[in-house]
């Protein structure tokens, strides 16, 4: 699965996590923990680009949101290290 994710993300098909919830076929909390586990793994980095989802400055973590309690929609890119696991485009 987490093939999955990180090729997904490197063909740039993803811009929440509804989107690999149907790629993995796991409910958001699983996809959520496996994004962390990859961030923290240093195969994925969070990029925080601002803006704000629909729930504005009183965000719930709405399932598929990808909004940071820091502030800010966070999307994600590739490591270098990623290369070992899915490739990079």
């Amino acid at each position: 699965m987490l093939k999955k994710i990180i090729n997904a993300i490197k063909n740039g098909n993803i811009s929440s996590i509804t989107d690999l919830c149907e790629i993995v076929d796991a409910s958001p909390e699983i996809v959520k923990m496996m994004v962390e586990d990859l961030v923290g793994r240093g195969y994925l980095k969070e990029v925080n680009i601002g803006g704000s989802c629909s729930c504005g400055s009183s965000c719930k973590g709405c399932a598929g949101c990808n909004h940071s309690k820091k502030g800010g929609l966070v999307f994600w890119e590739l490591t270098e290290k990623a290369d070992s696991i899915g490739g990079r485009k």
